[in-house]
């Protein structure tokens, strides 16, 4: 028994001990530096607010269109025959070519007979004008040689006197002649001429059919003239006058300058634009192309012109303080595709000019001003 209690007291000692030393060592040992949070300054691109009087170009897309685009028709009816060029859809021609005929030869023999008996009446008169107008012989003899059953009828001479016009009315031989040359206007409907140069967009005739005055043969485009129309905003059209010098940008980069022809004095109801059309002459530019036109009248007073980016909600920027940002209201006067340009800041304010990721109001930056 008195053993079991000297081995519980030895063992008790033990567990003393050993929590002692344990104490000891632990308050002994260094407490662990705490290590010092660091604040991370980026640098962010500024600018101080410097207003500048500045001409701002500003784009538009457009579409070329012809000057001119006509449905060619007949006034009068017969079987259809080819011209000088090939009655087909995309067939290019210069003003004066003869486009198409319609067959004419039963037209012509009525006028040429038509002439004919004009001449017998002509001749018929002659003799009483011989004697009743001897000083109007001459001239009436030289128009009588004059005329040709195979050509153009040449002027009426000119009539001098009352009694002379009522001798020549009473002959019908004034009469006849008006006749023959409204025939002759009308033998000349049966051959149709390019009003201009061009090419066929569509033909809806063929050659060998029969064409009548109520039917559409062709359509055509004028193609030595073209056209821009281009839509702008109200705000921007107020801004373009007639007259005015643009630059054509075309798709593989080339440019070249025209002028603005005419203004609409309306806006688009649905797409609430006003077009503007731009004239050019040459070009290898197409029909229903789309290019880009620069317009360079666009004159801002005293504003900053400012990246897109840097703008948030529309209408307000970052500028620095002391180091630190902070958000301002701003008033936009006008923005393109890169570049807002404004007012609403005080002079010599810095301010940022690229977008910030996770920016807030104080935080610190370091303004790189450029």
């Amino acid at each position: 028994m008195k053993k079991k209690i000297i081995g519980g007291g030895v063992a008790l000692a033990i567990v003393i001990v050993s929590l002692t030393v344990f104490k000891f060592l632990n308050s002994t040992k260094a407490n662990p530096s705490k290590k010092k949070k660091t604040e991370i300054v980026y640098g962010v691109k500024c600018t101080e607010v410097n207003y500048v009087d500045k001409e701002v170009p500003f784009s538009y897309p457009g579409r070329v269109n012809s000057n001119a685009v006509v449905q060619l028709g007949v006034e009068v009816q017969g079987r259809l025959l080819e011209g000088d060029v090939s009655l087909k859809e995309g067939k290019n021609f210069k003003k004066g070519t003869v486009l198409f005929r319609i067959f004419s030869q039963d037209y012509k023999a009525s006028v040429t007979a038509a002439k004919s008996r004009f001449l017998k009446s002509l001749s018929n008169v002659l003799a009483d004008v011989y004697i009743d107008f001897p000083e109007e012989y001459k001239k009436w003899n030289t128009f009588f040689t004059q005329v040709e059953v195979d050509k153009k009828l040449p002027l009426l001479p000119a009539i001098k006197s009352v009694k002379e016009k009522v001798y020549m009315s009473s002959k019908n031989i004034l009469g006849d002649y008006y006749d023959i040359r409204k025939m002759e206007i009308m033998l000349s409907k049966y051959v149709v001429r390019a009003p201009f140069d061009g090419a066929y967009v569509s033909v809806n005739k063929e050659v060998g059919s029969i064409a009548s005055p109520s039917a559409t043969i062709a359509n055509i485009i004028r193609t030595d003239t073209y056209e821009v129309v281009v839509p702008l905003l109200p705000i921007d059209a107020e801004k373009v006058k007639i007259h005015d010098k643009v630059m054509i940008c075309m798709k593989d980069g080339n440019s070249f300058p025209a002028s603005v022809a005419r203004k609409a004095a309306f806006v688009d109801r649905k797409t609430q634009s006003q077009n503007i059309y731009i004239s050019y002459r040459g070009h290898n530019l197409f029909d229903g192309e789309y290019v880009s036109v620069k317009f360079g009248n666009n004159m801002l007073k005293q504003v900053l012109q400012v990246p897109r980016e840097s703008v948030y909600n529309g209408h307000q920027m970052y500028v620095v303080n002391d180091g630190h940002i902070h958000k301002e209201d701003i008033v936009v006067k006008y923005k393109n595709d890169d570049y807002m340009f404004i007012q609403g800041l005080k002079e010599q304010q810095v301010v940022v000019v690229e977008s910030l990721i996770r920016a807030y109001d104080g935080m610190k930056i370091n303004p790189l001003l450029k």
